[in-house]
């Protein structure tokens, strides 16, 4: 079993994708993560502002990633939000968002409140 590959899914799977992801494919692509319009600007503009550094190893950047994930509730387009990250990086804290996610399905909103303000902290470089 492996976790779904849909960005921020924690269902484990046999295939690549969970039952809801597989159903939700539109043919070759299956992720059901939205562009937001004005993505591709504030993407240029974060990763200028950061100076296409990593915010946590200091490589070069080519990612953008959400401090607080999209499926989390985190802003899509606050720059607060968004720091410029090396891929290496982006997938450490992609692989720690699901782990979490499984997690925070079993906890009250107080203590799911918690374990995103913690993940935070570790994430915020």
């Amino acid at each position: 079993m492996k976790v779904c590959s849909v960005h921020g899914c924690p269902e484990l799977t046999k295939t690549s994708h969970c039952e809801v992801h597989t159903k939700q494919s539109h043919g070759w692509h299956t992720s059901t993560r939205v562009t937001p319009p004005g993505w591709g600007k504030m993407r240029k503009r974060i990763l200028r502002r950061d100076g296409r550094v990593c915010i946590i190893c200091k490589r070069r950047a080519t990612v953008v990633d959400h401090l607080v994930p999209m499926a989390w509730d985190g802003e899509a387009l606050n720059p607060k939000n968004l720091r410029a990250m090396c891929p290496r990086c982006h997938d450490a804290k992609t692989s720690h968002e699901r782990t979490l996610g499984k997690e925070m399905k079993k906890m009250n909103g107080e203590d799911r409140k918690d374990a995103i303000v913690s993940f935070v902290q570790v994430w915020r470089g």
